[in-house]
C-alpha cells in the first residue's frame, strides 16, 4: 500500500500567500510540516470555562492545569465556538464553525474510570447535542467512530488501540477531510482514511460518557504547501513520480530504471513553495541498489537544477566500488566537487539520507554514517526539483521518504568543558573530572547536554555509573524530552531492576520492566534505538526492552537523568538510524 500525506485537502488557493509571520512560525526549527494553527492551547493557569469554549452537555471546568469533565454524566460535551482565520487582506474574521474541510484535531485525554462503557472522546462536525460525529475511546482499548443523528447514537466502526487504561494519559489525533477520516492514538494509526465517516461542517470539541475526564494540549491545525510523504512502491504505482526518459517502472515493489544509459532521472512529486514562502530545509531518505560493479556505474540523487543558462544541476552519486561524489553537471561537463568513501557496494541495498540545512549546506549519510557533512550547496534562489538519478546502470530504488525535519545529528559529548546555558533542567550538575556528574541526588535531576533535538529514527547511547546502592537510586537516559511534564526515560537501579518510564502531563507511567547485572560503582553502556513509535534499549549490548510503544511523545531533546542518586555519565552520543 502506498501511504501519502500530501496537503491539498480542500484548502483555499490563497494559502500560498499567508502572512509572512504565519509561515515563519510554521518553519521554525525544529522543522515541522507546514501547518496553520487555527486554535491551540494548554490550560495552564486557566480556571472555569476557557475563552472560546462553550458547554453543550454536562459540567466542565478548567482547574489551572487541565480542562475537565467534572461530573460523570451520561453524556458531557464541550466545543470550541470561535475559529479565527486569516484572509488575504490581513484580516482575521471569527468563524463559528471550522472554516476548512481539511484539518487535524489533537488533544491529550485521560479517563478517570475503568469500565468498558466509560468513554472519553474527540468531537467533530458538531451541530448541536443531537447531531455530531466523534471518536470515543474506552479504557478497555476500543476506539469507536460514532454518529449522533437526530438524537440517536450510532456506532459506525470499532477498532483496538494501545495505551488504554483507567487514569492513563494518551494522545489522540483526528484528521478529517471532505472525503475521509483518519485517527491515531499515541502516534499509531487506528483508522486510515475511512471515507464514509468524514462528517460535514461543524465545530470540534471534547466528550465524556459515564465518567469524568481530563484534557489538555488541544490543537486544531490545517496543512498547507508540501507535506511529508512516504512512497514504498508496494502497490505497483510510483504516485506522482515522473521519468522524462520513460524508463523508470515499478517492479516487485521497487522503482527501477529499466535502461542502461548515460543518464536516467525520475523526479519526485515535491513542490518547494512559491513567492516568499519557500522552504529550504528538508530531508530525503531512499534505499538504493546498484546491480553493476564498475566505477562508472552510478546511482544517486539529483538536486538544484538551474532554470537559467545552459542545462545544469548538482548530484550526489555512489559507485559500487565504495566511492561517493558530489558533482556539478553543466552542459554535459562534469565537475567533481568532493569525494568520500562509503559502505555502498554492488548488489547491496543501502540507505541514503540527503538533508539540506539552514544556510544552504547539505549533509549526506549512507547507512547512518556521515559521508558529506554540511557541505556548501550551490543553490539558486530556491530548490527547483529533487530526482533519483542513474548513470550506466539499471538501478533500483525503494522506501522514498520526504519531510521537513532534519535528521538526527551525529554528536558525541565527552564533557571536557562546562555545561552550556539552559542545559540543566533540574538538580545540580557539573563536568569535573571529564564526566557529567549529578551531585545533588534529587528526586528527578535532568540535564540536556547540547540540547540536541530529535523526533524518531535515532540511536542515543552513553556510559553510566551509579554511586548509590539502593533499589530507589536510579540513573538513566532521557529522550524525547519536551518539558518536566513530558518525557521518556530508561533508568536502572544498582540492585538489577530496569524501567522504561513515560512522564506525560506530569504523571509517570511504567511502560516496561526488565533486569540487568550491573552493580553499584561500575560503568555500563546503555543504548536506546527509537524507530517510529517504538523503542529498544540495550545494556552492555544485551536487550533489556524490545520494541516498546513510546509514541505518546514525538519530538524532544536527549539527556541524562537520576533519581535519588549521585551519578556519572560520559560519551553521550546521538546518530540517525534507518526506520
Amino acid at each position: 500500500m502506498t501511504i501519502r500525506k500530501v496537503g491539498a485537502m480542500g484548502i483555499l488557493a490563497w494559502l500560498a500567500a499567508l502572512a509572512v509571520g504565519e509561515a515563519a512560525r510554521a518553519f521554525e526549527f525544529p522543522a515541522t510540516p507546514p501547518t496553520f494553527e487555527i486554535y491551540g492551547r494548554d490550560f495552564q493557569g486557566v480556571h472555569g470555562i476557557p475563552t472560546s469554549w462553550q458547554v453543550a452537555l454536562g459540567t466542565w471546568q478548567a482547574d489551572g492545569q487541565t480542562y475537565n469533565s467534572a461530573v460523570a454524566a451520561s453524556a458531557a460535551i464541550t466545543t470550541i465556538f470561535e475559529y479565527p482565520f486569516p484572509t488575504p487582506d490581513g484580516g482575521a474574521p471569527i468563524h463559528d464553525v471550522v472554516p476548512v474541510d481539511g484539518f487535524t484535531f489533537t488533544a491529550t485525554l485521560r479517563n478517570q474510570q475503568g469500565g468498558a462503557s466509560t468513554l472519553v472522546g474527540l468531537v467533530y462536525s458538531y451541530v448541536d447535542p443531537s447531531n455530531y460525529f466523534e471518536v470515543a475511546f474506552s479504557p478497555s482499548g476500543i476506539a469507536y467512530v460514532r454518529r449522533m443523528f437526530r438524537g440517536q447514537m450510532e456506532t459506525l466502526a470499532a477498532a483496538t488501540y494501545a495505551g488504554a487504561g483507567q487514569g492513563m494519559w494518551f494522545r489522540a489525533e483526528l484528521t478529517r477531510t471532505s472525503a475521509a477520516l483518519s485517527v491515531r492514538v499515541n502516534g499509531v494509526l487506528v483508522y486510515d482514511r475511512i471515507a464514509e465517516f468524514s462528517g460535514g461542517t461543524g465545530q470540534v470539541g471534547l466528550s465524556t460518557y459515564n465518567t469524568t475526564g481530563k484534557f489538555n494540549k488541544v490543537a486544531l491545525t490545517m496543512p498547507f504547501g508540501q507535506q511529508p510523504f512516504t512512497e514504498n512502491f508496494s502497490d505497483g504505482v510510483a504516485d506522482g513520480f515522473s521519468s522524462p526518459q520513460g524508463t523508470f517502472v515499478v517492479s516487485n515493489g521497487a522503482y527501477v530504471d529499466t535502461a542502461v544509459h548515460q543518464t536516467g532521472m525520475a523526479f519526485a512529486p515535491i513542490e518547494f513553495g512559491v513567492g516568499s514562502h519557500i522552504f529550504l530545509t528538508y530531508t530525503m531518505h531512499v534505499r538504493m541498489l546498484n546491480p553493476y560493479g564498475g566505477a562508472g556505474n552510478l546511482v544517486g540523487i539529483m538536486f538544484d537544477q538551474s532554470s537559467f543558462g545552459p542545462p545544469a544541476y548538482e548530484e550526489v552519486v555512489f559507485s559500487p566500488t565504495g566511492v561517493a561524489q558530489l558533482r556539478r553537471v553543466t552542459g554535459g561537463t562534469i565537475e567533481v566537487l568532493k569525494s568520500a568513501q562509503t559502505s555502498a557496494g554492488r548488489n547491496q541495498w543501502f540507505d541514503v539520507t540527503f538533508a539540506v540545512e539552514p544556510g544552504l549546506s547539505l549533509t549526506v549519510n549512507v547507512n547512518g554514517q556521515p559521508v558529506f557533512t554540511r557541505e556548501p550547496a550551490f543553490m539558486g534562489s530556491k530548490p527547483e526539483v529533487l530526482a533519483l538519478i542513474t548513470h550506466w546502470t539499471p538501478a533500483r530504488f525503494d522506501d522514498f521518504r520526504f519531510d521537513l525535519n532534519l535528521p538526527i545529528p551525529a554528536t558525541l559529548h565527552a564533557f571536557d568543558a562546562p555545561l552550556g546555558a539552559g542545559e540543566v533542567q533540574s538538580g545540580t550538575w557539573d563536568t569535573q573530572g571529564g564526566t557529567l556528574n549529578d551531585v545533588s541526588a534529587g528526586i528527578a535531576d535532568v540535564v540536556l547536554p547540547g540540547r540536541h533535538f530529535g523526533t524518531t529514527n535515532y540511536r542515543f547511547k552513553g556510559r553510566l555509573l551509579n554511586q548509590y546502592a539502593a533499589s530507589g537510586n536510579l540513573v538513566g537516559l532521557v529522550f524525547n524530552y519536551s518539558s518536566a511534564e513530558d518525557y521518556l526515560e530508561a533508568v536502572f537501579a544498582p540492585t538489577g531492576q530496569a524501567y522504561l518510564n513515560l512522564t506525560m502531563e506530569g504523571t509517570r507511567y511504567r511502560l516496561a520492566t526488565g533486569t540487568h547485572t550491573v552493580p553499584r560503582n561500575v560503568w555500563f553502556d546503555v543504548e536506546i534505538v527509537r524507530k517510529g513509535t517504538t523503542a529498544t534499549v540495550t545494556v552492555n549490548g544485551k536487550p533489556t526492552f524490545q520494541n516498546v510503544q513510546v509514541g505518546q511523545l514525538g519530538e524532544g531533546f536527549f539527556g541524562a537523568v537520576s533519581h535519588w542518586a549521585r551519578a556519572r555519565f560520559d560519551n553521550l552520543a546521538t546518530q540517525e538510524v534507518s526506520p
